[in-house]
């Protein structure tokens, strides 16, 4: 009869306790990653929030000098505040833009540790299936990127619209004479604010696309971190 060698039983004993080593550590790391994914979510509903009560109060803001009675003031008035709408949509959509790509490096990411999880023979199914994404997420990026073309679209009409109403008001109403220097001067607020609302968004998209590039390039190995942090 052949005894078993005690050096195997030691070999094996050994590879079983790293095995659970392992495993016990995917799985904080796994429960570390939900955790930061979760942050990261409930961060950008906050930002979301931010931004939404942002937009209504220029816009209400716009509404009621808008409806006063038109003058050169609010005029600029309102050029200065269709600047602020059209930044505060682009930001609004920066940020949606920038969250999903967060969202997809957190749930790779995810994914990548719950197939090593899969692995492990002891409670993968039970552990992989409480921790299944859910879809709530993406219901709200996608409902914040139609708030954001809705805002946008309606910052960009604003200002056209305000343009004709101060022309209508000083040609037919007071019967100011539309020659060139008036009309010149009656578009030089519209056309420093298409100018400034051109460079301030075309400032943020060249900082938006480098932190784009940053994430899509920068492998958030989590499990690693993680394991090598509790070691």
């Amino acid at each position: 009869m052949n005894m078993p060698n005690s050096k195997n039983l030691v070999h094996q004993s050994e590879n079983a306790h790293e095995c659970n080593d392992s495993c016990h550590l995917t799985k904080m790391s796994l429960k570390h990653a939900q955790n930061m994914k979760k942050s990261e979510t409930n961060s950008y509903r906050r930002r979301c929030m931010f931004f939404l009560g942002i937009s209504a109060a220029i816009t209400f803001f716009f509404c009621i000098v808008f409806f006063t009675t038109p003058t050169l003031i609010t005029y600029f008035i309102e050029m200065v505040i269709s600047i602020m709408g059209i930044t505060v949509s682009h930001a609004w959509y920066r940020t949606t833009l920038n969250n999903n790509y967060w969202h997809k490096s957190w749930q790779r990411h995810v994914n990548q540790l719950e197939n090593q999880l899969a692995q492990c023979k002891k409670s993968a199914i039970r552990v992989i299936s409480g921790l299944k994404p859910s879809n709530s997420l993406n219901d709200s990026l996608v409902l914040n990127q139609t708030l954001n073309a809705i805002f946008f679209g309606f910052w960009c009409l604003l200002p056209v619209i305000s343009l004709f109403k101060f022309f209508y008001y000083f040609v037919y109403v007071n019967g100011v004479s539309l020659s060139l220097m008036n009309t010149l001067f009656l578009c030089i607020p519209f056309l420093i604010m298409v100018f400034l609302s051109i460079a301030l968004n075309v400032f943020m998209c060249m900082f938006s696309s480098k932190d784009d590039a940053e994430i899509d390039n920068k492998e958030l190995d989590i499990s690693l971190q993680y394991k090598n942090h509790h070691q």
